[in-house]
């Protein structure tokens, strides 16, 4: 062989992943080599060699710009002092989700290439009900850049990790760090919004693959900004007789996140569209013992100019309308509105009902107690003053008392009147036996008077299901202008 004064030679060594400089007693990780002579093995050599330094595996999580690119401690460079990065200001949507990113670069700063895992953590969210760790309704979701290198388009698929290709030791790869936050009006009626102002504190991790000592943290912020949204629903059409009556039935809805005083205006929360031309009149009521339907004398009249009540958010107060029709026919239809401020009187919510005039028949419902105690054996009397029958038949609700408890009677009277200038022939009435109830004979037959007679059965007691009258196919007796007809029915509340 070739004589030479020396030869290179290379050493590689696999360094355990625990590996420190102080392993081996603190004298680092040693290695001899040693080199004997080809041609008398007794002139030998050797030389230590010694690694007394590894550099540790280190990653860095910044926000917006890169270490390459300049990232400061603003950005997050240098392990996580518990400051927010960055905020994103957000107004949710009402009724949809609203989605904000951020920009999350993960620096390699070891000596090798390496994949990491990427999680996120809740630190802190606004106080209330329906809040948790995380948010109700609240998601978040990793991407790859779409291409724009800013995360602000299309992006890439769910990711968990920053993929399967390394990144490159002295090198970053941008993360797009998704959060999904639900619309103002998420959550059932009644329960607090997820949507709730204030400040969500979220922190970004990442961790490398495999080690699970090499990490870093970051946190950033998501203010959720106040959004003031209440509507009154829905726009109602009805008509009427003249002298005549409707109630509309409105759902004041709070959709925004924050809770709101509201104001009924004092200049005009109620107009007519046909006054004074026309004595149209209406009141507005709020729905006080909340069972969905206007009892006048138990509902609160509304008052203007004061705040009525505070409206949460996802609460719906029902709101009524009664409009009273002018005696007179010949009035174009009319439009009522009704207005409520909130927001500190800077926003306005309104809906607006239209009633028109028809001639026609005119159907009013009475109901009482049998015997003032709900007897089941006492036959009501029936006498009518013009097309009102005289106490104690009342169109009012019946309080709740021991004379509507199970095996209580109530009679129900309705009167139909001719409003038209002609005569009317061929009319029917019917109604339906409330739910819970059963026809009671005892307390009085199904009844008519007028120029109809009783239809369908048989009627007996126990019969549920529709109680109806009618003229003859034949009749010749019409219902001259302002004649009544009425159709008289009882029922038995169910026994529990």
């Amino acid at each position: 062989m070739p004589l030479r004064c020396g030869y290179p030679i290379t050493i590689s060594a696999t360094i355990p992943m625990a590996a420190t400089p102080g392993n081996n007693g603190g004298n680092g990780f040693q290695i001899t080599v040693g080199a004997t002579s080809f041609f008398n093995n007794m002139v030998t050599e050797s030389v230590p060699d010694v690694l007394t330094a590894i550099g540790a595996n280190t990653v860095d999580l910044t926000n917006n710009v890169s270490v390459v690119g300049g990232a400061t401690v603003a950005q997050g460079l240098g392990p996580d002092n518990m400051s927010v990065i960055t905020t994103n200001m957000v107004a949710p949507a009402v009724a949809a989700a609203t989605t904000t990113r951020f920009q999350l670069y993960v620096n390699n700063s070891s000596s090798t290439a390496q994949i990491y895992n990427l999680s996120s953590l809740y630190i802190s969210v606004p106080g209330g009900v329906g809040l948790a760790n995380p948010p109700t309704g609240w998601n978040i979701v990793f991407k790859l850049d779409g291409g724009a290198n800013n995360c602000s388009t299309t992006t890439g698929g769910v990711i968990t990790s920053t993929g399967a290709t390394p990144i490159s030791a002295g090198s970053s790869r941008l993360i797009c760090a998704e959060v999904v936050i639900p619309a103002t009006n998420s959550g059932a009626t009644g329960t607090p919004t997820y949507a709730a102002p204030g400040a969500y504190v979220i922190q970004f991790r990442v961790q490398q693959q495999s080690d699970a000592t090499v990490f870093d943290t970051k946190r950033d912020q998501i203010t959720i900004l106040p959004v003031h949204n209440v509507t009154i629903t829905p726009n109602g059409i009805q008509s009427t007789v003249p002298g005549g009556a409707v109630t509309y039935t409105h759902a004041l809805t709070n959709n925004g996140n924050v809770t709101e005083p509201i104001t009924f205006p004092t200049a005009a929360f109620l107009t007519n569209s046909q006054v004074p031309t026309y004595t149209w009149s209406s009141t507005a009521y709020v729905d006080t013992n909340m069972n969905g339907m206007l009892d006048i004398g138990i509902d609160t009249p509304i008052a203007a100019g004061v705040t009525t009540f505070m409206l949460a958010p996802n609460v719906v107060q029902t709101i009524f309308v009664r409009v009273n029709a002018p005696l007179m026919a010949g009035s174009p239809p009319n439009l009522t509105t009704i207005s409520a401020t909130y927001n500190a009187g800077a926003s306005t919510a309104s809906a607006t009902d239209q009633t028109s005039l028809t001639d026609g028949l005119k159907l009013d419902k009475y109901q009482q107690l049998p015997g003032g105690s709900g007897s089941c054996v006492t036959t009501p009397v029936t006498t009518l003053t013009g097309t009102t029958p005289n106490a104690p038949w009342s169109n009012m609700a019946i309080a709740a008392s021991v004379n509507t408890i199970p095996g209580k009677c109530i009679a129900y009277l309705i009167v139909g009147a001719n409003t038209t200038g002609s005569n009317i022939t061929n009319v029917s009435l019917s109604d339906v036996v409330p739910a819970n109830t059963t026809l009671a004979i005892g307390c009085g037959v199904p009844s008519v008077t007028g120029p109809i007679a009783m239809t369908g059965g048989p009627y007996a007691n126990g019969f549920t299901g529709t109680v109806s009258a009618a003229s003859s196919p034949m009749a010749t007796t019409p219902v001259p202008p302002t004649g009544t007809f009425t159709l008289q029915f009882c029922v038995k509340i169910n026994d529990m």
